[in-house]
């Protein structure tokens, strides 16, 4: 079971690699992760090496999930090392700060291609890998809170 997991690196994401681990290898056997960050770095890493020290098999990779060829890698990159995707985890994504009233468009765009377009971009990359294992996809949003 490959399962593809974007914003892996925050809270959620974290949490998400957690309780997929916790089943390995007695309720997933096959389980195989790979954790997408908007960045690289220590985090990612961190959360690499901890998934290894587990025996999951697991590739860690960053990308931009709002720029459509980002997209394209990152799944590409996910089925080289890991098969077809089984799972698609989508749950990068910011709050946008600030009063409704003084919220800029541009901060707008940005939380909204965060939130809701990167969805979209990476589910459309990952389509013919999700259609061929039957595969499913699960969005958790971040809320966005405007005064």
């Amino acid at each position: 079971m490959h399962v593809l997991i974007t914003g892996a690196t925050g809270g959620i994401g974290q949490g998400v690699c957690d309780v997929l681990c916790d089943g390995f290898p007695t309720r997933y056997p096959t389980l195989r992760l790979s954790v997408a960050s908007s960045q690289t770095g220590d985090r990612l890493l961190n959360l690499v090496n901890r998934i290894t020290k587990l025996g999951v098999p697991v590739h860690g990779q960053s990308a931009d999930v709002t720029r459509p060829d980002e997209c394209e890698r990152l799944v590409n990159e996910a089925i080289q090392f890991n098969g077809e995707i089984d799972a698609l985890v989508c749950v990068a994504g910011a709050s946008g700060p600030g009063k409704m009233e003084t919220l800029s468009t541009e901060q707008w765009d940005l939380t909204f291609n965060l939130n809701v377009r990167s969805v979209w971009l990476i589910a459309k990359a990952a389509y013919e890998s999700l259609k061929m294992t039957q595969g499913s996809i699960t969005v958790s949003p971040r809320g966005t809170h405007v005064e």
